[in-house]
């Protein structure tokens, strides 16, 4: 009897084991995001994030989106200071960078004239994380990287 109980003791432990978010294609080493406000009335609030990870193996990775704020939209792997890519062959110990920009709405135009321009599109994150954006990728052993730690740049006043 005790040893049953002992067991059951046991399997509940390893049950209700938190679940780690560790992900085996990236670590990250930094990120930062930095919000520009429009000087004219009806412009977007734009907000760019950059994100330096270090890839664990080798793999191609094929750009998807980044959830932020509430909103989703598509990243891009920064070949250099010009080059975009959606897909890039990695090799283990390979450093990238990733940007992405999550707009608001906007409007133009006035009186009978207004226009809407959307942003990017706001949406529910696959699960739910405080204070931190997911990547979604394909092309490695994980579809999601959590980054938790995202240091704020100054905003930038549009005049």
């Amino acid at each position: 009897m005790k040893t049953l109980s002992m067991m059951c003791v046991l399997v509940l432990m390893f049950a209700f084991q938190t679940v780690k978010d560790k992900n085996k294609d990236f670590q990250v080493i930094s990120a930062t995001k930095q919000t520009s406000f429009g000087g004219v009335a009806g412009s977007p609030v734009s907000t760019n994030y950059l994100i330096k990870i270090i890839a664990l193996r080798t793999m191609t990775l094929k750009a998807d989106s980044i959830f932020a704020e509430g909103r989703i939209d598509r990243f891009y792997i920064l070949k250099d200071s010009f080059n975009l890519l959606n897909s890039l062959k990695l090799t283990k110990g390979k450093t990238i960078e990733i940007s992405v920009t999550i707009k608001s709405d906007s409007e133009m135009g006035g009186g009978d004239y207004q226009i809407k321009i959307p942003g990017s599109r706001a949406t529910n994150p696959p699960f739910a994380v405080e204070n931190s954006i997911i990547m979604r990728y394909s092309g490695g052993k994980n579809k999601y990287l959590t980054i938790r730690s995202v240091q704020k740049k100054p905003d930038i006043l549009m005049p």
